[in-house]
């Protein structure tokens, strides 16, 4: 490994006798943002899910997402509690929870000033029209079903965020 100022430089020689290098370190023209700017830029996320599996789907979708901070919660009694103390960004919640629906949780957030803002979209496996119709009436964001497909996903929550922050940005 060389070093070259700020930049550091790793070469390896294959066995073959030919040479990769790869620079470690900032690009010219794109410096990282400062700190307290990327700090500025996280969003954060609570996911309500009692699903391992789809859980673990979500993880891996957000870790792709560097700027998103993601919080979980297993059923709806704990997620109500992280939502009040951590004002998250979005809101992602299963519908069918061990201890309250997804219906409930979203009238409980709705009815505390410091969360009614926050957009919330659900996800389940209720695919029905009539569950999905229900949902957007009932005041969720978006109703997405199971199985989670990955762009539609992303899409939706990037549009949530982007409204999250117009409303921040308007409040100021």
């Amino acid at each position: 490994m060389e070093s070259e100022g700020d930049r550091k430089r790793i070469r390896s020689q294959s066995d073959e006798g030919k040479h990769s290098n790869v620079h470690i370190g900032p690009v010219r023209g794109h410096e990282p943002a400062p700190l307290a700017q990327r700090a500025a830029q996280t969003r954060t996320v609570l996911l309500i899910e009692d699903n391992p599996a789809d859980m673990k789907l979500v993880k891996e979708i957000i870790m792709r997402h560097p700027e998103m901070q993601l919080l979980t919660a297993v059923n709806g009694k704990s997620g109500m509690e992280i939502a009040c103390s951590s004002l998250p960004d979005l809101i992602l919640m299963d519908i069918n929870l061990p201890d309250i629906s997804g219906f409930k949780a979203l009238k409980l957030l709705r009815s505390v000033p410091a969360t009614a803002h926050i957009p919330v979209i659900a996800i389940s496996a209720n695919t029905l029209p009539m569950n999905v119709r229900s949902g957007i009436e009932d005041g969720f964001f978006r109703y997405l079903t199971k199985p989670i497909r990955v762009d539609e996903f992303m899409a939706t929550v990037e549009m949530a965020l982007q409204i999250s922050r117009n409303r921040m940005a308007a409040a100021k």
